[in-house]
């Protein structure tokens, strides 16, 4: 072997086979320094959408905050879907509950500025990890698909704060990356089948990628089965028994009971193009539509997979990219962050599909410079959104004081706002009522549907107007900032009476009256 051996130590004189392109002659330093290189590209990228907008402490998507105050609230000691609404599996509580226990020691804003900094390394973590599945079909594959992963904009979206998906994803990759060690020994394949477990219990859907790896998985898939069992279990069973009913309603009846917004035609069409990447490759491509947009990225998407298919080993990629894709397609609701439960796989696909159609060029250089090319192709289509501000800035300077100087409680419908505030700890301690997805009860108990079994559009659904009043005036102080919580006028001109303590713009913090 000599000193340029190849990122897949291919032996000299060894042919390619079917299901391994001609790779890249790389020398191991190369590869280490390309794969730190991506993940500090994915770090920066992911982290740069907050500083550039609200900050670590800023106002940024409601779920993250959700998902943390639940987490405070468990850590200290309230039962999650008995004493509060959570309508996620437990995992994502579990796995944060360390850090908002810690917001005790360092103070809240602090412990939630490490969460989400956390969470961004964990998106570097996969990309990284993409880019070790793709590696065996050789450097090129790899790179493509690592670069890819770390700059597409839907991937950084949603891992940029404590949201169900970077762990979901970094579950499912592991037990890929585990598949063959997993296949020679009992104990990889119980750890493989707990790394899906570990998925699963972030978010339901992640079932179905994981019975797929299960269906790829080369031997002692009854190992690796027991391991999703296990871990299942020991992350769910403990929640289920203090509250079988209400977990139930809330993780999987609340869920499919969303309804569709807007009609049929235009729900698939707005998740088609969301798929695609087409608003985000569109501020690059303006002078396309966004349909033609998806269409051409579907044609080479098609292409890519017709390549990774014929790749031996690559199959799995292709088949979890287009079911996956299929389960957004059929949900009851869409949003952006969706899309990353189809682009670590589909990543690694068209890493690999690439990789394919380019191995029949003979001259090494000029694959090289296809590979170069399709990275900057890919780097320019997503630079501008992935440059764009996310989040708003709370203004702390003038909302802590005030918040010192109550001395009960303090209601919110974003509970991020609570934990920048520094007394989502001191709140919980003194016994205040807590709601750490206020919405989420539009789902649940305050689900009105209309004759036609659309949902009645929150301001003027008066169960919802006369429960959130009793749940906002419930503190001695409250702050109302999402436009999307639905307060009708009626409900604002009531908490308009408050006397105003401090904040600015849309986060006033108000006496109740």
């Amino acid at each position: 072997m000599t000193a340029t051996a190849t990122a897949t130590a291919v032996p000299q004189g060894t042919a390619p086979t079917r299901d391994r392109p001609a790779p890249l002659p790389v020398p191991r330093w190369a590869w280490v320094a390309v794969v730190v290189l991506v993940a500090a590209i994915a770090f920066w990228v992911r982290i740069g959408l907050l500083l550039r907008g609200g900050g670590l402490l800023g106002s940024d998507a409601y779920d993250d905050g959700v998902y943390y105050a639940g987490a405070a609230a468990f850590a200290h000691g309230r039962v999650p879907y008995l004493d509060f609404l959570f309508l996620q599996p437990p995992g994502i509580m579990v796995l944060l509950g360390p850090f908002a226990a810690l917001g005790a020691v360092v103070t809240d804003a602090r412990a939630m500025a490490l969460a989400r900094v956390s969470f961004e390394l964990v998106g570097a973590l996969n990309a990284v990890i993409v880019m070790v599945l793709a590696r065996r079909w050789g450097f090129g594959a790899a790179l493509i698909a690592g670069v890819t992963y770390a700059v597409f904009f839907p991937n950084a979206y949603t891992e940029r704060s404590t949201t169900l998906e970077p762990i979901g994803t970094l579950g499912i990759l592991l037990a890929l990356l585990l598949a063959r060690r997993a296949a020679v020994s009992p104990a990889w394949a119980l750890l493989a089948g707990a790394c899906a477990a570990l998925a699963v219990s972030m978010k339901v859907w992640y079932i179905i990628p994981a019975a797929i790896v299960l269906a790829f998985q080369p031997a002692r898939r009854l190992q690796w089965f027991l391991g999703l069992v296990g871990g299942g279990v020991a992350l769910y069973v403990p929640f289920l028994l203090a509250a079988p009913g209400p977990m139930l309603q809330q993780v999987v009846l609340d869920q499919l009971g969303r309804p569709r917004p807007g009609t049929l035609i235009g729900s698939l069409k707005k998740r088609v193009l969301g798929l695609s990447g087409a608003p985000t490759l569109h501020g690059s491509l303006a002078w396309l539509t966004p349909s033609r947009i998806a269409l051409t990225v579907f044609a080479i998407g098609l292409l890519l997979a017709i390549g990774a298919a014929l790749v031996r080993g690559a199959r799995v990629y292709v088949v979890l990219s287009v079911v996956t894709a299929l389960v957004i397609i059929a949900s009851p609701s869409y949003f952006t962050h969706y899309v990353s439960f189809v682009t670590p796989w589909a990543s690694v696909m068209v890493g690999v599909g690439a990789a394919r159609w380019l191995r029949p060029i003979p001259i090494r250089a000029v694959r090289a410079v296809g590979v170069v090319v399709l990275l900057v192709l890919v780097v320019a289509l997503d630079w501008r959104r992935d440059a764009q501000p996310i989040g708003e800035r709370i203004p702390l300077a003038s909302l802590r004081p005030a918040a010192a100087q109550v001395r009960g409680c303090i209601t919110t419908d974003d509970p991020v706002i609570l934990a920048s505030m520094n007394v989502l700890t001191r709140d919980l301690e003194r016994g205040c009522p807590l709601w750490p997805d206020v919405t989420g009860w539009t789902y649940d108990r305050d689900d009105v549907r209309k004759a036609n079994g659309q949902a009645q559009d929150r301001p003027k659904n008066l169960r919802w107007q006369h429960d959130l009043l009793v749940y906002l005036r419930s503190g001695d102080a409250t702050i109302v900032a999402r436009q999307l919580t639905g307060l009708s006028p009626e409900s604002k001109a009531v908490l308009e009476r408050g006397r105003v303590l401090g904040g600015s713009g849309g986060f006033l913090l108000r006496t109740t009256p």
